[in-house]
């Protein structure tokens, strides 16, 4: 039959069903409701079809990664105090021409992680603190007649003058902090930036379901804060459950990553809220960190350790500050900057600035490791020395800069024992490594003795 003729029976048979649709309502009624339902399956049918074929945020470029982040963060209800200042960094950061992607990883994972595999790293923690402080406790009762150090400066509040108290309201927060004892876990209020020993996990899951149900719910309300939780240890049947091994570049024979004290790979995770903002920080000058997206999504800003940034990081490293990451921005130079979804990752080398914004609630967990190539160029000797200038520079100024010193210091020890650590590992370079330490040693001790 041609075509011609086929479209000719076709009409006659329209014709018959128009006619009988109007000398039968009843009649008319099926075909119309049949029309219906073609339609509605139809448009299922392109529905799915596009659905399936639109690629998810992982799979577009770097460049619509950034942009649907930042369409994300956007969704955050307009009184978080973090949301109109994140959204003046992604802009500030679009009008720039000076800088660029920097490149990922990929990690599987054994089991998808969820934020109950970090809750029960946390559930572990908080045991193991509870009952350090409940030792504490008793050990305090037994010896209540003896006053100790610790009585004293609390009953000697004029230790500190009231004219400088204003000053050092920061450096006395951190102080608290270290009072903590060890494996205590740490929460952190996102949007004021300050820690409290009230804070606790039944408070960290009301504020985390919050913005979980809603990233636009208004997080002014006390009883829903936005805490963060840092410095979390991997443990059997949380986050080591989901990673059962490392990224390529650590698996190499010039690495060695920290160990926990089962020999196994020493992890740690930060859960962040929706929002979460920090300043440009160095975390370590003398080992270097590899961290992986765990939950959610993150954005990661980090500078070169060249001399101009290291400069403008000097009076801020380890210093409680407002948060400056649009000053970074406009003032520090070659920046690289990722989008992190689940599974994808990045290494941070040792000095090297840098800074995270939240786009919803997310988490990373990572490894700290030292390479011994970093030895053939002095890139490490170079970037502690920078934090030698700096302690000495502080000594003499007359700022409250003493007690960042003595974390600089207290960091710098803990560096170079998982140095003297990898030396059996790293028995090609025993010799550099040796040699380092000593240098680091003797340049340590001569700044905190100087006078």
């Amino acid at each position: 039959m041609s075509s011609e003729a086929a479209n000719q029976r076709s009409k006659r048979q329209a014709d018959r069903v128009r006619k009988k649709m109007a000398e039968d309502p009843k009649y008319a009624k099926e075909v119309r409701d049949d029309w219906a339902k073609s339609r509605r399956r139809s448009r299922a049918q392109a529905n799915a079809r596009t659905t399936e074929s639109k690629p998810t945020p992982w799979e577009f470029s770097k460049e619509d990664q950034l942009h649907w982040a930042i369409d994300e963060f956007t969704k955050l209800s307009k009184t978080h105090a973090n949301r109109k200042y994140g959204l003046e960094v992604f802009k500030r950061l679009l009008e720039s021409k000076d800088w660029e992607f920097g490149d990922k990883f990929d990690l599987e994972f054994a089991v998808t992680p969820t934020p109950v595999h970090i809750l029960r790293d946390v559930e572990v923690m908080e045991r193991r603190g509870w009952e350090i402080k409940e030792r504490e406790r008793r050990g305090m009762m037994e010896e209540e007649h003896t006053p100790t150090q610790r009585h004293s400066r609390k009953r000697n509040p004029s230790a500190v003058s009231m004219e400088r108290s204003e000053s050092i309201k920061s450096v006395v927060d951190d102080m608290m902090a270290k009072r903590l004892p060890s494996g205590a876990v740490r929460y952190r209020d996102s949007l004021l930036d300050y820690h409290d020993d009230d804070f606790g996990c039944d408070a960290f899951i009301r504020g985390w379901m919050t913005l979980a149900d809603d990233p636009g719910a208004n997080v002014s309300d006390p009883r829903v804060r936005p805490l963060s939780i840092f410095s979390v240890e991997g443990s059997a049947k949380g986050m080591k459950e989901c990673i059962t091994f490392l990224p390529v570049a650590m698996n190499q024979p010039n690495v060695y990553v920290r160990l926990d004290s089962d020999g196994q790979p020493f992890m740690e995770s930060i859960m962040t809220p929706a929002g979460h903002i920090t300043c440009p920080h160095i975390d370590h000058c003398g080992v270097g960190s590899a961290i992986v997206e765990v939950l959610g999504v993150k954005v990661v800003f980090a500078w070169a350790p060249n001399l101009n940034n290291l400069r403008w990081m000097a009076q801020r490293h380890m210093v409680t500050r407002p948060k400056d990451l649009l000053e970074a921005v406009e003032n520090m130079s070659e920046l690289r900057v990722w989008v992190l979804f689940r599974g994808e990752g990045i290494y941070i080398d040792p000095g090297v600035p840098h800074a995270v914004i939240s786009i919803n609630n997310s988490a990373v967990s990572g490894w700290d490791y030292v390479d011994s190539n970093w030895l053939d160029d002095n890139t490490v000797k170079m970037r502690m020395g920078w934090e030698h200038d700096l302690m000495r520079d502080r000594k003499a100024q007359d700022i409250p800069f003493f007690e960042s010193i003595e974390e600089i210091a207290r960091l710098h020890r803990d560096q170079m024992d998982l140095w003297a650590q990898a030396k059996e590992h790293l028995s090609r370079k025993l010799g550099w490594i040796e040699n380092f330490l000593k240098d680091i040693e003797s340049a340590l001790n001569e700044v905190l003795l100087d006078e």
